[in-house]
């Protein structure tokens, strides 16, 4: 059994564990009871992860309770709610991170910190680590030269991954996108490879998980062009990109999905209005349904975001936004490829990162802009969870 000393204060509740065989609470009276060990998970995993990662040193059982044991790590994430963004950036310095709550993102509330990189990620400018896709708070790096790092920020794990071969050993450099996912039907996390080492070559996709243990090929879809070169939008258990059956490109009307589980493609068409390669249009996911940004003119000041609000009809897209910019998102090359919705807030407010600033926007109007770290033209952003989800279970 353990003591729990719970001392309360107006701002703020500070609890500390101690190993005994009774609970001693520290108001204006002691009371004295048994803590069966359901009760001890159940509060420890509401615990943030700073505070359960100085737990561990309490006793074994902690110990293997916050590290090895994978139920709990997965109720621990069920309860975390509050998102975080991470900006990686290169400066001088080399690949720095950046880290803030999404709930902290009005003025004078924000709180950023700079987040501990594993050793070889943050070496010299143009160097080392790409960031990709984050998933249940792991995050998958790819580390120039091939190689590939899943990263637990929160916990600081890190598991190396073996490179594509057709990375690894091309003379010509690569493109290369990673996304991670979980598989909910099997409950295993999948990384799915994107890669392309000549324009006279096609896009290949692999997948490669702890039960694989090696990278397999999965067919490409029948689509004549689809965006795999940016990262592929999660929702409703299967990743999105954009494509057409145009081969001049000018519309980028079909949804190609591949479903996490069964790996199977699936397709379903979009608004040809709303697609006009010209106007940049990207997916995305708000409140867990499939969304599409798109500029409504050259000029790139006015946005919409279109909601599908039921998985796969078309029909049942509706407006749910007009985001009109006092000046173009752009950088020194042209539109900003990295501005987007990032996230939508339980009062509405969209989350979106434009020009290395992270925006709120609510009511036809932007309420303030945050720079998450140096302001970079060039930032991209990704959201994530903190969770005690080991990067070794892929």
């Amino acid at each position: 059994m353990y003591e729990v000393t719970y001392s309360f204060n107006e701002r703020f509740v500070d609890i500390s564990w101690k190993k005994m065989s009774q609970l001693t609470v520290s108001t204006n009276q002691v009371c004295l009871v048994n803590i069966p060990w359901d009760i001890t998970t159940e509060v420890l995993s509401r615990l943030p992860v700073k505070s359960l990662m100085r737990f561990k040193c309490v006793s074994k059982s902690f110990y293997d309770l916050i590290s090895n044991d994978t139920i709990f790590q997965k109720k621990h994430l069920y309860h975390r709610s509050s998102l975080k963004i991470l900006v990686p950036q290169r400066e001088t310095r080399g690949v720095i991170a950046y880290s803030c709550s999404t709930s902290s993102l009005n003025p004078g509330d924000n709180m950023i910190h700079e987040l501990q990189l594993p050793i070889g990620i943050g070496g010299p400018m143009y160097t080392n680590g790409r960031f990709h896709t984050s998933c249940d708070g792991l995050f998958c790096i790819r580390v120039y030269g091939g190689g590939v790092i899943i990263w637990n920020p929160s916990t600081r794990q890190v598991r190396e991954c073996p490179g594509f071969d057709l990375v690894v050993h091309s003379l010509n450099p690569c493109w290369v996108v990673y996304s991670l996912a979980h598989d909910s039907r099997s409950d295993v996390y999948k990384l799915l490879g994107v890669f392309k080492c000549s324009h006279f070559h096609p896009y290949r996709l692999c997948f490669y998980s702890s039960e694989m243990a090696t990278w397999r090929d999965v067919e490409n879809s029948s689509c004549d062009y689809v965006r795999y070169d940016v990262n592929p939008t999660i929702v409703n258990g299967a990743f999105h990109w954009l494509g057409c059956h145009d081969e001049h490109f000018k519309t980028l009307d079909v949804v190609v999905s591949l479903d996490i589980s069964d790996e199977t493609y699936g397709t379903f068409a979009m608004p040809r209005t709303l697609c006009d390669a010209k106007n940049y249009p990207m997916l995305c996911a708000l409140k867990g349904k499939l969304c599409l940004f798109t500029s409504q003119d050259t000029s790139s000041l006015n946005y919409e975001i279109w909601v599908m609000n039921e998985y796969g009809v078309v029909d049942s897209m509706s407006r749910m936004a007009s985001i009109s910019f006092s000046k173009p998102p752009r950088n020194f090359y042209g539109p900003d490829p990295y501005c987007r919705p990032l996230h939508m807030l339980e009062d509405g407010t969209i989350v979106i990162f434009r020009c290395g600033k992270t925006s709120l926007y609510k009511d036809g109007r932007f309420l303030c802009d945050t720079s998450v770290g140096a302001s970079c033209d060039f930032a991209l952003s990704h959201l994530y969870l903190e969770s005690l989800i080991s990067p070794h279970i892929i």
